[in-house]
């Protein structure tokens, strides 16, 4: 399949929340401003990306869509925000990132945040013959390929301290950007022909 690039959106700047009532409002506008925005044959592209803590404890939720991007404390929403809850179970909004399933088990697992309605989009890539030979694709590749799009991976970043009091500008738009990336690709890659969720 040939997948030339389309003309890559513009990442809108990220919302920090970092509180029960600011993830409350802050999800409710992101499904409405999803909800009125560009869809794709199965539903509504909203990108979805976690960072961890050491340990493996999820403590930040990116949630995208072309137009509105959430960074969510989420260990510091307690009890989890019920607008993320239905949000996160709501199947018209397609949940999408590489290795996404991972991503929602460990918010089940530690924040009791069922999902339903979700794209890995390695896998997605795959089906479509845009992996050699069915490997896995990672986002970075699928960002360039799909949209033109580079997205910087700083090791310092990626590998930084995501459980700090306060998080870094630069943490801040690392977080953001993935999940924008899985939006913005679902949407090429659904525009280039695939179907799917999860």
């Amino acid at each position: 399949m040939e997948l030339l690039p389309a003309a890559a959106p513009t990442m809108p700047m990220p919302q920090l929340v970092e509180s029960a009532a600011a993830c409350e409002a802050g999800v409710a506008e992101l499904a409405a401003a999803a909800a009125a925005g560009p869809a794709v044959a199965s539903g509504v592209p909203l990108g979805l990306d976690t960072e961890w803590a050491a340990g493996g404890a999820v403590v930040v939720l990116q949630l995208c869509t072309v137009a509105h991007c959430l960074v969510i404390r989420v260990d510091r929403v307690d009890p989890p925000s019920p607008a993320l809850a239905a949000l996160l179970l709501d199947r018209r909004f397609i949940k999408a990132g590489v290795g996404v399933a991972e991503d929602l088990r460990l918010l089940s697992e530690q924040f009791g945040l069922a999902a339903e309605g979700f794209v890995d989009l390695s896998r997605l890539a795959q089906r479509l013959g845009l992996a050699a030979g069915g490997a896995s694709i990672g986002l970075a590749a699928l960002a360039e390929r799909c949209l033109g799009h580079r997205l910087l991976k700083d090791p310092a970043v990626r590998c930084g301290d995501w459980a700090a009091e306060a998080l870094s500008a630069a943490q801040l738009e690392y977080a953001a950007r993935d999940a924008w990336a899985g939006c913005a690709v679902l949407a090429a890659l659904h525009a280039a022909g695939g179907p799917g969720q999860g």
